[in-house]
């Protein structure tokens, strides 16, 4: 399938064969385990992202990345899963703060475990920043500082790490 999209001569071309195998391929996982080769969906999703310009059909497309994402990470295939999520992020249209906020949330807090995890602190550290300013519950707060004592302690930031911790739980309300 990939020899054969390649084989086209435009990248436009390219972008709408990848299209028509994702939509496809997403029809074939709709009727038998969601999980089952999410990851060859969504590879031929982010292969045509150009095309992709509905707010649904981005969001679905992200939820899709999420979802392989997640697989990827029960792997322990850190950096592949920060991947998934990097596209779901840049694809999520600007609104899903608002119309989808769980969607945008949960993409965005498991980006920061993931890049936490494949040991790109920088980045973890600030996503849970920009994530912190959109967090609506204290039980989302508390989380994301809870990530952030844990980033602290590996870094060896130990300090930072205790304030992060005490933080997390003033706003569990311990």
């Amino acid at each position: 399938v990939r020899q054969a999209a390649s084989s086209l001569h435009t990248g436009q071309e390219k972008e709408q064969t990848h299209l028509k195998i994702a939509y496809f391929l997403s029809k074939k996982l709709k009727e038998n385990d969601p999980n089952q080769n999410v990851t060859h969906v969504v590879s031929q999703f982010n292969a045509a992202q150009g095309l992709i310009t509905e707010d649904e059909e981005k969001e679905f497309v992200a939820e899709l990345n999420f979802q392989a994402a997640n697989s990827l990470k029960k792997s322990a295939a850190f950096s592949s899963a920060k991947e998934y999520l990097e596209v779901a992020v840049k694809i999520l249209p600007i609104n899903t703060k608002t119309t989808n906020y769980k969607l945008y949330f949960d993409i965005n807090k498991e980006y920061a475990e993931c890049a936490y995890l494949a040991g790109e602190f920088k980045a973890a550290n600030n996503k849970c920043k920009e994530l912190f300013k959109y967090a609506k519950t204290n039980l989302e707060k508390s989380d994301i500082l809870r990530l952030q004592s844990l980033q602290y302690v590996i870094i060896g930031k130990l300090n930072k790490a205790i304030q992060a911790s005490l933080k997390s739980l003033s706003y569990l309300g311990i």
